[in-house]
């Protein structure tokens, strides 16, 4: 799989979860989505603002997801999927009331987060999907 589809089939996967006119775009050498959607704020004349989403993958999670088989990406991506949609949900909450056009909310994804170790097994301490 190369970097290319890995950014499509993640976009395709994600996209549900963002605003209709949402924009993803890729940044390779960073191993980075980008997602950006305009700011409108109920019934008043849209902003020129932006609301933003960076995820940004590690080298050994973007490497584990190339070289995997079908079995492991489909539990890669609804991992991928249900991590991004906790990361939205509690900037939501945490950001609620306050005017946050213009803001980005940075998600990092370890391989840990998409490919967690089996249950039962020693996991890594200190690990895992952080939102900034």
């Amino acid at each position: 799989m190369t970097d290319h589809m890995m950014f499509e089939t993640w976009a395709d996967l994600l996209r549900a979860q963002f605003p209709a006119g949402a924009a993803f775009t890729f940044k390779p050498r960073r191993r980075i989505v980008c997602v950006s959607w305009p700011y409108e704020r109920g019934s008043e004349r849209p902003s020129m603002a932006l609301h933003s989403v960076a995820i940004s993958f590690t080298q050994l999670a973007w490497k584990s997801y190339r070289g995997a088989r079908s079995a492991r990406w489909k539990r890669a991506d609804a991992n991928l999927s249900a991590l991004v949609a906790n990361a939205l949900s509690q900037y939501d909450s945490e950001n609620a009331g306050y005017e946050t056009a213009g803001s980005e909310l940075q998600i990092s994804i370890a391989s840990v987060d998409i490919f967690p170790p089996p249950a039962g097994s020693a996991a890594a301490m200190g690990q895992g999907a952080s939102a900034r």
